[in-house]
């Protein structure tokens, strides 16, 4: 499934998937290009990244997600993190990683409580509730949680007090709770500002109500 949606795809930010081989041992791997670190991993080099750089971050994966939710039906990625994102020599952000993807046709999903490499950090509330529908929004979500992480070199609610506990972090995202702005008190380095441009667009986009979040066109409008 992976790959018959990543296949499809052909978009400058994102990592393309040119075939399937397998491994000595017989083992399946896709065949992707070949780029130089995952965005995640850039944050906590030096130098740090400029503010330009991370704005252009940012819109780099808007493009990719206003390609995606324009396919007919739309392409939902829902494991966007800086993990998932790739950055090629020159800098540019690429998105990758389609193992959750789902061609948009109103599939209703199980509950979402995977604890591997933070991915609870970066779902949207509504993906906690049994049967929920997922949309083109549940992205937009990740995009805010994303953008967060970016613009402040803190990952969401890591440092506060029990963000270790995924069951803890569900909870207060379903209950309305969002990141602070200024990042955890008790985080060392202290988060990089936000412009207070970037910070409305971001509330926007984590809405609890999916419905008023602003689609990708509108987000890319914005930060160009």
């Amino acid at each position: 499934q992976e790959a018959v949606i990543w296949h499809s795809l052909r978009h400058p930010n994102i990592v393309t998937l040119w075939g399937i081989a397998r491994t000595e041992m017989g083992q399946p791997m896709l065949v992707v290009d070949r780029l130089e670190m995952t965005l995640d991993e850039r944050l906590r080099l030096s130098p740090v990244p400029t503010q330009e750089e991370r704005t252009q971050w940012l819109l780099n994966i808007a493009y990719a997600f206003k390609y995606l939710h324009s396919r007919n039906p739309p392409v939902i990625h829902r494991d966007l993190k800086p993990d998932n994102v790739l950055l090629d020599g020159k800098g540019k952000a690429c998105i990758s990683d389609f193992g959750m993807s789902r061609f948009h046709a109103n599939y209703s999903y199980a509950a979402s409580r995977d604890p591997t490499r933070g991915a609870y950090l970066f779902s949207p509330p509504e993906s906690h509730q049994r049967g929920y529908i997922a949309t083109p929004k549940y992205d937009v979500y990740s995009w805010a949680m994303t953008a967060y992480e970016v613009l402040t070199r803190h990952r969401p609610f890591i440092g506060e007090e029990s963000a270790n506990e995924p069951q803890t972090v569900i909870n207060w995202i379903i209950n309305r709770q969002r990141p602070y702005r200024t990042g955890a008190q008790c985080h060392d380095p202290p988060a990089d500002t936000i412009s207070d441009g970037l910070w409305n667009l971001i509330e926007k986009c984590w809405a609890q109500n999916p419905s008023i979040r602003p689609g990708f066109d509108e987000i890319v409008n914005t930060l160009e």
